[in-house]
């Protein structure tokens, strides 16, 4: 399975860390994980921008190459003013709770979402003790 976590940032946010250091080990960690073979491969985009945009999250599943892409929204204002770690907390807990929302409107056979959310929260958790201040 693929995992990738990708951005569309303001340096100034500080996400743009958390997407270097977390999607090579995201790759790395799911490539070898089996979740059936209805596993889509999943693409998260992490959207960090001002709220005045209005900017609406996307989500599209594309059955031609079995992929769920998905925006994860960030406020701008909030992720200038935390700190890296909690910036980090926020971010991961957000991955966590939209991929499984997207995941659990999508009906995919002979995919184990149940598994891999479970792995998914386990590995961000685990980035998340990794890391400190």
């Amino acid at each position: 399975m693929f995992l990738r976590i990708t951005g569309d940032t303001d340096v100034q946010s500080g996400v743009g860390s958390i997407i270097d250091d977390s999607s090579g080990p995201a790759e790395d960690h799911f490539a070898p994980r089996d979740y059936g073979a209805g596993a889509p491969d999943i693409a998260v985009i992490l959207m960090c921008q001002d709220p005045s945009l209005n900017l609406k999250r996307r989500v599209r599943f594309s059955r031609k190459d079995n992929t769920l892409y998905l925006d994860v929204m960030l406020d701008l204002p909030a992720m200038k003013a935390a700190k890296q770690k909690t910036r980090m907390e926020f971010v991961f807990k957000k991955i966590y709770h939209d991929v499984a929302e997207v995941i659990d409107r999508y009906t995919l056979s002979n995919f184990n979402s149940e598994l891999f959310l479970k792995d998914l929260k386990s590995w961000l958790d685990a980035r998340m003790s990794d890391t400190g201040e």
